[in-house]
């Protein structure tokens, strides 16, 4: 009888949840551990009273739950909570080709969506032109572990793509109504966003907005970043669970400079 792995959640943005739990499952499997995902109250931002996980996603190892769990893990192998050792590496620019493959074939084996999310995607994604560069602008409480960039850092980098269609995704309406001002055919996704790119608040504070509605609104808006032809992206694990889902991805990083511990 194999042995199961809990994987529960934390505080922190929806695909820091998500690469947790590919984290967990590849440890899971090398270990011949049998995990199930349950993101609870502990991911507040997100819990509207289900499962958050399998609100968007299916299990990735079992179709019914235990009735106990031999472990447990709350964070990334190698962390406090976490079981296990760390499998994935959080950079993109550490990541060499092998391991982007690796990393790929585990997000796809473990992060299976339910239809009706894809459906939603595919949907806005047929509305815009065939190729098309996206850029992700990631402020708000970005600033609390990193120095941010001036949003004019962003807006320079698509000088040299301002012939193509540009799709802005980002955590602020600053950000998109920036780019709009400067560019002739920029697109965005409805989505929920803070104001302002300085904004202190991200949107992911608990109980300021639909739970349900956030943790939609992030997921469709990596995928379509994986679709472009081009990513211009800072440090964000949204950006960087787009870059591994379609491994032919090229991407352009900006990079931020971390802050001091």
């Amino acid at each position: 009888m194999k042995r199961t792995l809990l994987i529960t959640g934390r505080k922190v943005g929806f695909f820091s949840l998500f690469l947790q739990a590919i984290d967990n499952c590849m440890t899971a499997e090398q270990e011949g551990l049998l995990a199930w995902v349950e993101y609870g109250r502990e991911a507040a931002a997100y819990w509207n009273g289900e499962n958050v996980w399998e609100t968007f996603f299916e299990q990735p190892m079992l179709a019914t739950k235990p009735d106990h769990f031999d472990l447990r893990s709350s964070s990334f192998g190698g962390h406090p909570g976490g079981y296990g050792r760390q499998q994935l590496v959080y950079r993109c620019q550490d990541i060499g080709p092998d391991a982007r493959q690796r990393y790929h074939a585990a997000v796809h084996a473990y992060g299976r969506l339910r239809p009706f999310v894809r459906d939603k995607a595919d949907a806005f994604i047929a509305s815009l032109p065939p190729d098309y560069v996206a850029i992700h602008i990631r402020g708000t409480d970005r600033r609390k572990d990193s120095f941010m960039r001036p949003l004019a850092d962003y807006v320079n980098r698509l000088e040299a793509h301002a012939d193509m269609p540009i799709v802005v995704c980002a955590d602020s309406h600053e950000a998109v109504e920036v780019v709009k001002r400067t560019y002739r055919e920029v697109h965005a996704y409805d989505a929920i966003r803070s104001d302002r790119y300085d904004s202190h608040d991200p949107v992911h504070v608990p109980g300021r907005h639909d739970p349900y509605r956030i943790a939609e609104d992030v997921i469709i808006e990596m995928l379509i970043m994986s679709r472009a032809r081009l990513l211009i992206h800072s440090g964000s694990n949204v950006s960087l669970t787009s870059w591994l889902w379609n491994d032919t991805l090229e991407h352009d990083l900006i990079a931020l400079e971390r802050r001091p511990r």
